[in-house]
């Protein structure tokens, strides 16, 4: 082994090409890792802002009370700071979804998905399927993070280092002195592959302590997570090298064995999964927006055109803790009014909504279905899990969001069904959104890596079965 190895990398040295190969790939990991923490830093940015922005509202709603209200323009502001109704146009609460240390290597759906949301009492449960995409040319191309790099272009590189493995040597008629160095030629074949894995992983191993290193998150780096991630990318290339290995024992020319290798990649990479995501909008449709939108108008219409005593009684039908009817709920454009008309829109807006969102869940559970199938998707999955960019971690930030906006709307109604003003302490007790904690699906992402360690060994069995048996393509020639 140790011959084969400085055999192997006196050649590796004296070539040049392969040289600039691994120069070009270091420099495509360290773009990755550039892009990625650009993007990332550009999120952190925007929610550091929104967070002062929101801290500037209060203080300076608060600094109303104080001033001098014998200006006609400070009594505006003061009387505006006071009424319950006017706390969304002066305090704009936000609910932000933070990247953590691996979100900048697997950005998954940081950048199509919103990361942050403006909480609002007129806000309705539609409003999330007429949000376009922020980025539609990244969802169908993809983000060139370290996780693009490790799970698309890392294999393309073990190709160009594997296909010729054994047909150069026969082309270059070094194939005979090599059978007399050795009694065991597949020895010879694992050796030349292993060295090829080691010097490929170690260069991932780098480039993966890089990214995480340097990630522009705050949070800790988790030794598990990062264990984790190093695990996922070494079994996946592993996985790359075993294919490689049975290709090889074809024992075809160069030309061959690469067609067939990027054949692979392409099968695994770009036809399968096209196939299934032609499959999925086939079978679960994206509805059209402007039906959404037409849809909604015309409630929206309809909703309106109530009276504002009918709209009050329903929204105290729903909500009995605000108290019995009173003479203010007739009067049109009230603080009660846009609420009650509000919260009605919401009523029958849910419905569809609710379609649209089991339309979603059934698509997300069906690609999740599918990618398990698929190597190179279990793959992003996996690390999308890492970094907490997977469509599970949207789903409990959207939950979690949810749950803060009802709170809010509590908080506003209180004021107004009660006929309160809004004093100084109420906006320093104002509800403030908090995330909690996101649990890593370390279970999932362990299934996962068993799974794919599993179909590599079918590949290894599966190889040795056909180079035993006689008569077969894959028997190596003695």
């Amino acid at each position: 082994m140790k011959t084969i190895f400085l055999f192997e990398w006196k050649k590796l040295i004296r070539t040049p090409f392969n040289i600039l190969l691994l120069l070009f790939y270091i420099s495509l990991g360290i773009y990755s890792i550039h892009y990625g923490n650009s993007v990332t830093k550009k999120q952190m940015l925007a929610i550091h802002d929104l967070e002062n922005l929101y801290e500037e509202q209060v203080k300076t709603t608060i600094g109303y009370f104080n001033a001098d209200t014998t200006i006609t323009e400070n009594k505006t502001s003061y009387h505006k700071a006071i009424q319950p109704i006017w706390i969304e146009h002066l305090v704009k609460p936000v609910a932000t979804f933070r990247p953590n240390s691996f979100s900048s290597m697997a950005i998954g759906y940081r950048d199509v998905l919103p990361f942050y949301k403006e909480i609002s009492t007129t806000d309705n449960s539609l409003h999330i399927y007429q949000t376009d995409i922020s980025n539609p040319e990244i969802l169908a191309a993809g983000n060139f993070d370290l996780s693009f790099v490790i799970i698309y272009l890392i294999p393309l590189l073990i190709i160009v280092f594997c296909h010729n493995i054994i047909s150069e040597e026969k082309e270059q008629g070094t194939y005979t002195i090599l059978k007399l160095q050795s009694n065991h030629l597949r020895k010879v074949l694992s050796y030349k592959l292993l060295f090829r894995f080691l010097l490929i992983i170690i260069l991932t191993c780098i480039l993966n302590t890089i990214a995480i290193y340097s990630a522009p998150s705050s949070t800790p780096v988790a030794i598990l997570d990062f264990l984790c991630w190093q695990f996922v990318a070494i079994c996946y290339l592993f996985f790359w090298f075993v294919i490689c290995y049975v290709l090889i024992s074809f024992q075809k020319n160069s030309v061959v064995t690469s067609l067939y290798m990027t054949g692979t990649w392409l099968l695994l990479s770009i036809i399968i999964p096209s196939l299934f995501i032609f499959y999925i909008d086939v079978l679960y449709p994206i509805g059209i927006k402007a039906d959404m939108a037409s849809e909604k108008r015309k409630i929206k219409e309809s909703v309106w055109n109530l009276e504002p005593k009918v709209l009050i009684k329903k929204f105290r039908d729903h909500h009995p803790e605000y108290g019995l009817e009173n003479p203010n709920d007739t009067l049109k454009y009230s603080a009660k009014h846009f609420v009650a008309y509000y919260e009605e829109l919401e009523n029958q807006l849910a419905p569809i909504a609710k379609i649209h969102k089991d339309k979603a869940n059934k698509r997300k559970k069906l690609i999740s279905r599918l990618s398990e199938f698929v190597p190179t998707l279990k793959v992003q999955k996996t690390l999308n899990q890492i970094g907490s960019t997977d469509f599970k971690s949207y789903t409990y930030v959207e939950e979690s969001t949810f749950s803060f906006q009802e709170k809010w709307k509590k908080f506003i109604y209180h004021f107004i069904f009660n006929d309160k003003h809004v004093q100084v302490k109420d906006y320093l007790t104002m509800p403030k959104y908090a995330l909690g904690n996101l649990q890593k699906p370390y279970k999932e992402i362990l299934i996962s890596v068993v799974e794919l360690i599993l179909l590599t060994l079918i590949l290894i069995f599966l190889q040795r079965y056909l180079t035993l048996k006689p008569n077969k393509h894959l028997k190596f020639k003695k």
